[in-house]
């Protein structure tokens, strides 16, 4: 089942995700309905620039079952596309009075990578030994520097080992590989840096000497890997996972996560106290908030409406791309933006963005608000997001405008954080305004 779509946009109704992108709506429509009726759910890709979601910049990502989470999508934030978004829903609510499909859950997705228990591979968790049959199984690769066409994880042993899931689509892991390279070779022989992707070798060998990013990288890429991802399943990219000298899987993480520090850190043969990047919980892409499961089973109780407003913290296990959901048997539309710096919460909810010179902090730490504003050459991304990020979600009545969603988003934020956010027009210029209450 093919779940990617480039620079998908997408809107969700009665549980049924559709996507549509850089082809004429009607057709869009027309492919998202086939797959409906076929029983698919299909889910979003979000294109991504620093965190902000819809961004206006689309870019390519993964393939197959590969998302990319480099970067977040956008929703609500600009006005002609939430317009776009309220024409489709007009017509997708005719559409779904006559077909069903199955919700989307993390369940419902099929992935290649946790084919591997039905292979009689089991998947290594964090703690566990390289088992000797993988250390010798032989992994094609494209690009090494002598020119071979297959190796070993064998001939890395006694070294710290990345694996680095990629696909040559996710532009955001592409552009990481020079910074990966350059932490490897400043460790000299001590680390060693594996991108792998399943794609083709044919593919790979003539991608690499045409992209910018990667021309002249001395990495081999494993390709046409089925084997690597059994062991360590994924369902978003980039993926990392760390291998220590000893044969030991000790850490899990995304490309933001490596750094010398990070590195060094891992060498040292401390215990980790790290970000994990967790995939496999079945609440990955569940509502943050739900109704009793037992309350629930009574009969009179289905489909009932649930409003809320929740802001939690960092929540680890859950996934990035939950972003707006209806349900016309509930009759809610849900609104959830996970793991978001403040100043993004807020950038949504009033629609647009404002570069550095056109934001004016009231506060006492603006590195709290927004991951650029801190020193990240002491913390990684992925650690300042376990601090400072936070998660919003609400619902509201089916049929409640772009305009009410976001004022409620914009009240929500200011009385839940006390803080006030604002727009104000200062020498014929916009501002925002971040204060602290």
């Amino acid at each position: 089942m093919k779940r990617i779509l480039r620079y998908g946009k997408c809107f969700a109704l009665s549980k049924i995700q559709i996507q549509f992108g850089q082809r004429p709506l009607h057709i869009a429509i027309q492919r998202a309905i086939s797959r409906a009726k076929a029983g698919f759910a299909v889910q979003q890709e979000n294109a991504v620039t620093n965190g902000a979601l819809f961004s206006s910049n689309p870019q390519g990502h993964g393939q197959k079952t590969l998302l990319c989470v480099q970067t977040h999508a956008q929703a609500l934030a600009h006005p002609g596309r939430g317009r776009a978004n309220g024409v489709l829903a007009l017509l997708l609510l005719a559409v779904s009075m006559s077909i069903q499909a199955r919700p989307l859950t993390r369940q419902a997705i099929p992935s290649e990578g946790l084919s591997g228990r039905q292979a009689g591979i089991k998947p290594l968790q964090i703690g566990d030994a390289i088992p000797e049959e993988l250390w010798n199984t032989p992994l094609q690769v494209a690009n090494h520097p002598e020119g071979k066409e297959t190796i070993t994880l064998e001939a890395y042993r006694g070294k710290t080992i990345l694996l680095d899931f990629l696909s040559t689509g996710c532009s955001g892991c592409i552009k990481a590989i020079p910074k990966l390279e350059a932490i490897g070779l400043e460790f000299g022989d001590s680390v060693s840096i594996l991108p792998v992707t399943p794609e083709k070798r044919d593919r790979v060998a003539s991608f690499i000497p045409a992209n910018s990013y990667v021309k002249g990288t001395r990495l081999p890429f494993v390709v046409e890997d089925r084997l690597l991802k059994q062991y360590f399943p994924h369902l978003y990219i980039s993926h990392v996972v760390w291998i220590d000298a000893q044969g030991v899987v000790r850490a899990t993480t995304g490309t933001n996560h490596v750094t010398a520090s990070t590195v060094s850190e891992f060498q040292s043969g401390k215990a980790l106290d790290w970000p994990v990047k967790t995939e496999n919980t079945p609440f990955f892409n569940a509502p943050l908030v739900t109704l009793n499961a037992e309350a629930n089973a009574l009969p009179h109780n289905t489909n009932r409406p649930l409003y809320y407003t929740v802001i939690t913290g960092y929540t680890e296990g859950i996934g990035p791309y939950v972003a707006t959901e209806a349900d016309s048997l509930m009759g809610i539309r849900r609104v959830s933006y996970r793991n978001r710096s403040i100043l993004d919460l807020y950038y949504i909810a009033i629609g647009r963005e404002f570069p550095p010179t056109r934001i004016i902090w009231e506060v006492s730490d603006p590195a709290r608000y927004a991951e650029w504003k801190a020193d990240l050459t002491a913390i990684t991304r992925s650690q300042w997001a376990r601090r400072h990020a936070l998660c919003y979600e609400r619902t509201f009545p089916l049929g409640a405008s772009l305009e009410t969603i976001r004022k409620q988003m914009l009240a929500d934020l200011d009385a839940h954080l006390n803080l006030h956010g604002r727009t104000e027009i200062r020498n014929n210029e916009t501002y925002f305004i971040l204060s602290e209450i």
